[in-house]
Parts: structure tokens; C-alpha cells; sequence
């Protein structure tokens, strides 16, 4: 997504950086708030659509010479997505309660990996025939809005 607007791989590794910081410190906020109000549905509800308009924002900044805002909309994309695993994990025990904990997770985590595959193939596809930075909602960034908006209206 990036590589077409000009950003190398040094600031790339930034934006994973702010990626993975906020997302870190977004799973804390979500393990606290999970325990202290045991609300797993309502937080998967606003976190996917958190997570969705996080897309969004990221999609309307990658342009190039947007390197800031770039990396914040990194950051932001990161506290919102990365918190949802654990909020994911435990809706998916609470509705598969009494099957045991391994096997819940297991399968959800295998699925999302069939999933994520020919997903992951496809995204490359466009990116590929991209040909140039188009910036904002191109076909790969409109690709990942669509399908977290999807995320998003599945959840409510």
C-alpha cells in the first residue's frame, strides 16, 4: 500500500512501530475495561466500528509526502484493530462456553487464517495492478474499508 506512494522501508518500519506501540497500549485499556465491566458484546460492537472508521481515516492519508499523518493514522489504526483480539477471543468463549477454552480459540484462530489468506493474495493482486500511488480510496484501501465496514456492520 505504501511502497507505491514512496515511502521506504525505514518509514514503513516507523508505521508498523506506531502500529504496534498503540495497539499494545489500546489491549491494555481493553483488558481493563473488559474485566472491570464484563460488557464482551458491546465492546466488540464499538470496536469493530471504531476499527472500521480507523480504516477509513488511514485510507484518506496515504498519499505521498503525508508521512505524518501517515504514521498517526497508524497509531490510531492500531488502537482500535489490535484490541479486538482479545475482545474477539473472549465473545468467542462466552458463546461457545461449555466447549473448552483451546479448542474455541483454535478454531477461531485457524479460521481467520483461511480466511486472511486469499485475502491477503487478493490485496497484493490489487496493489499490484495499481501501477502507481493513486492515494486516498484506491482499490486496496477501498478493498480494506470495505471489508472492516463489513466487520463493522456484522458485529451490530
Amino acid at each position: 500500500l505504501l511502497g507505491p506512494c514512496g515511502y521506504g522501508e525505514e518509514e514503513v518500519g516507523g508505521f508498523a512501530a506506531a502500529l504496534n506501540i498503540a495497539g499494545i497500549a489500546g489491549a491494555c485499556v481493553a483488558g481493563v475495561v473488559m474485566d472491570k465491566t464484563h460488557a464482551y458484546r458491546e465492546l466488540l460492537r464499538f470496536g469493530f466500528v471504531l476499527s472500521a472508521l480507523s480504516v477509513a481515516f488511514l485510507a484518506s492519508q496515504v498519499r505521498e509526502g503525508n508521512g505524518p499523518m501517515v504514521g498517526v493514522s497508524f497509531g490510531v489504526m492500531g488502537m482500535m484493530i489490535v484490541p479486538m483480539i482479545p475482545v474477539v477471543v473472549e465473545n468467542a468463549l462466552e458463546c461457545t462456553y461449555p466447549v473448552s477454552e483451546e479448542v474455541s480459540t483454535g478454531v477461531l484462530f485457524t479460521a481467520g487464517n483461511l480466511v486472511g489468506i486469499p485475502i491477503t493474495l487478493f490485496l497484493q493482486d490489487l496493489i499490484d495492478q495499481q501501477g502507481g500511488c493513486q492515494g486516498g480510496f484506491a482499490p486496496p484501501t477501498l478493498f480494506l474499508v470495505l471489508l472492516a465496514a463489513l466487520c463493522a456492520l456484522s458485529s451490530l
